[in-house]
């Protein structure tokens, strides 16, 4: 499959080599496609670099992968037309820092469902945000695959992201519509904190089920 991935930090490289390594094509947008040490990550994974208002226009799936306060702007330099009718994987959270690290978006919305009014014609569908940029791809913890919830409006949509999960290393757990990236968030927040507490980000969710 050909995949962009908007945004070029942490979380869009992992995403981008684990799914590299699994066969798709990836093509990175970002607002400085000639940075050295993204021209130097390319190379090495054989990904390929160009702006964010191109990046989106050839493939069948795009993912958001900045942060959040660059996610909308990303979305407008995307453009709306390339943008419908494709799934529009949303790896974001939602945060501010204040005092502490928190939710900027929270009660009766979402992190998700504003992507989803920002891109009105894109199938959104909310992944990958709730574990760190570490393990986004091939986990590889001692208990199995993890567990990754997923979900979206559109069923078609949502399927197709589970396979993306699935060929990363974890198990999808398709949990219905947008409105649950309300509770995703929230999860998300709760991982962070336990990172916090015990130093460390080498764990993840994984949920027991007869």
């Amino acid at each position: 499959m050909r995949i962009a991935i908007l945004g070029s930090g942490n979380v869009g490289r992992s995403l981008g080599g684990g799914l590299i390594r699994a066969g798709h094509a990836v093509t990175i947008g970002t607002r400085d496609a000639t940075r050295a040490d993204l021209v130097d990550w390319a190379r090495t994974t054989g990904a390929s670099l160009t702006s964010t208002a191109a990046a989106a226009q050839t493939v069948e799936l795009v993912v958001l992968a900045t942060a959040w306060s660059g996610a909308e702007s990303t979305l407008r330099d995307a453009g709306e037309r390339a943008l419908t009718g494709k799934v529009l994987l949303d790896a974001t959270n939602p945060t501010r820092f204040t005092t502490r690290l928190e939710l900027a978006v929270t009660g009766e919305d979402s992190g998700g469902e504003r992507v989803q009014a920002w891109a009105p014609g894109a199938r959104v569908v909310k992944a990958f945000n709730t574990v760190g940029w570490e393990l986004m791809a091939q986990p590889g913890l001692a208990a199995g695959p993890p567990t990754m919830p997923l979900c979206g409006n559109d069923p078609a949509a949502r399927a197709q992201v589970a396979a993306l999960v699935t060929c990363l290393g974890w198990e999808p757990l398709d949990v219905g519509d947008l409105r649950s990236a309300r509770y995703l968030e929230a999860l998300a927040m709760l991982w962070i904190d336990f990172s916090i507490a015990r130093k460390s980000r080498r764990h993840a969710w994984k949920l027991l089920r007869e």
